[in-house]
């Protein structure tokens, strides 16, 4: 493997991996906060399999002929595209809707930020697809 090429592949990690580890954090603090409510537990959860799904792919991807486990890498990357759904949809547009309704500033540019974060997963994910 080149030196760019290495270069392209931790980029791609990071764009959907820096999302997941603030999903992670995010979903910690509420387990600490308020308890095994389902929206920490799908942070967390999300966050976990979406490294993993990304790191098991990555893994498979320079490696020549058919298996298995490359099938299962590939379809593993469902998840973290279903979670980056998650994160646009509710942790987004439901907070910035949330905020524009009446809550304040703060839960608009929250909900922002997660819609630029998800974004980025979905954007880098299509580009793991297209190699």
């Amino acid at each position: 493997m080149e030196a760019g090429e290495a270069i392209r592949r931790a980029d791609n990690m990071g764009g959907v991996v820096l999302p997941a580890v603030m999903a992670l954090i995010v979903g910690v603090y509420r387990f600490a906060t308020i308890g095994p409510h389902w929206t920490a537990v799908v942070m967390v959860a999300g966050a976990v399999a979406s490294w993993l799904a990304v790191s098991a792919y990555s893994a498979s991807k320079g490696k020549q002929g058919r298996s298995w486990g490359a099938a299962a890498a590939a379809a593993s990357m469902l998840l973290p595209w279903a979670f980056s759904l998650y994160l646009m949809a509710h942790e987004g547009a439901w907070r910035a809707y949330q905020g524009i309704a009446g809550a304040g500033v703060a839960p608009i540019l929250i909900g922002l930020f997660w819609i630029v974060a998800g974004w980025r997963m979905l954007s880098i994910i299509r580009r793991f697809q297209r190699r």
